[in-house]
């Protein structure tokens, strides 16, 4: 592309409508989304919200009850959503619950759409073909599943090798996938310096294990192996609603021990910490690679999730620890490694928005030029 026509696609890309879409099935989706609507100073829609009444709590509140109470049902949908004939049932249906997005993608017309979870490209597929747009999809899990792969998707965003290789297993071709980026939170891009940290948090010489547990991912065995892990360890653990484990946690007094309902800037004790405790969702995983953190994961969701623990465990940077044993196994483990295995961490991912308008303007150009 020559310099003059790389002006007139980045003036175009400027003028463009950019629809980012996300779908609210946990929050990982939506903080990805969020931080390239806020790289290309657009909105980011939930999809859920442009439904008819009702259906936004009605899957919202199922997807909740499976993933928590009956992972059995999850298992069933996960493997069934795969097969040609299932999904092409689903995606009438979608259409149809989803005609108020429909409505609004027509409205709007935009140039491209930005998706950060595979269930927005399945309902606008058909629609494509009528009003020309570009579908981008930011694939934010490691491994690559049948549904996220929709002969309507212009471009893909694979994390890693890994991603990249599902997707051409799958048949997407070469030319249509960009990889090794992923979307940031613009926090984990301007951290500050870990010795200004230690000193906001009264931090000791210890190392730092972030432990994010909520009423929807509890650590059962925690309140029994606190105690041990704060011999050799500052420990931030974030509880969300768990009010109970607040509660008893907060009778010890150690002052290695940081209590947080919630924070913020996660990304300050995402820089801080040794090990990461937690399961094992998309962007958790991408921040924690991006910083190379090692990871223990207590649980996880079949399905996407599995896929990415087992490849972060395939390359040796996290352990699955279900029980009390084999966690303490693994902390022993990364706290005797830890120089060893930072040295040679496996995984690099880099940020996605310094080159993800450039990108973007290659799409459109081939849009213009085909």
């Amino acid at each position: 592309m020559t310099t003059f026509s790389l002006l007139l696609t980045t003036y175009a890309l400027t003028m463009a409508k950019i629809n980012v879409v996300y779908a609210s099935f946990g929050q990982g989706h939506k903080k990805a989304a969020q931080a390239l609507a806020q790289t290309l100073n657009v909105d980011s829609q939930d999809i859920l919200d442009f439904s008819f009444p009702g259906i936004k709590s009605v899957y919202s509140f199922s997807y909740r009850f499976v993933t928590e109470y009956a992972l059995f049902i999850w298992k069933a949908l996960f493997y069934l959503v795969g097969k040609p004939r299932f999904s092409f049932f689903t995606d009438k249906i979608n259409s149809f619950l989803f005609l108020p997005f429909v409505k609004q993608i027509r409205a709007n017309r935009p140039d491209i759409v930005i998706t950060t979870h595979f269930f927005p490209a399945q309902v606008l597929a058909f629609l494509k073909k009528e009003l020309n747009f570009k579908i981008i999809t930011v694939i934010t899990d490691l491994r690559v599943y049948p549904l996220w792969v929709n002969d309507s998707i212009d471009h893909y965003w694979a994390a890693t090798q890994i991603t990249h290789d599902d997707l051409i297993s799958y048949g997407v071709s070469e030319e249509k996938i960009t990889t090794g980026y992923v979307p940031l939170r613009k926090g984990f891009l301007t951290v500050p310096p870990e010795a200004n940290l230690g000193e906001k948090f009264s931090l000791d010489d210890k190392p730092v294990m972030l432990i994010v547990s909520s009423s929807r991912g509890n650590i059962p065995f925690v309140e029994e192996i606190i105690e041990k892990l704060l011999e050799d360890y500052n420990v931030f653990l974030i509880y969300g609603s768990n009010k109970r484990l607040f509660k008893n946690l907060s009778k010890l007094s150690s002052a290695r021990l940081k209590l947080f309902g919630w924070y913020e800037d996660i990304w300050e004790l995402v820089s801080l910490a040794s090990i990461i405790v937690t399961k094992p969702g998309g962007l958790t995983v991408f921040e924690g690679l991006y910083m190379k953190k090692f990871f223990i994961f207590t649980h996880y969701i079949p399905g996407q999730e599995e896929g990415n623990m087992k490849a972060l465990v395939s390359k040796g940077v996290a352990r699955y620890a279900p029980d009390k044993e084999q966690f303490l196994a693994a902390v022993d483990w990364f706290f005797k490694m830890a120089d060893t295995v930072k040295n040679s961490y496996a995984l690099e991912v880099k940020d996605m928005n310094k080159v993800f308008v450039t990108k973007l303007n290659e799409v459109l150009a081939d849009g213009q030029n085909s």
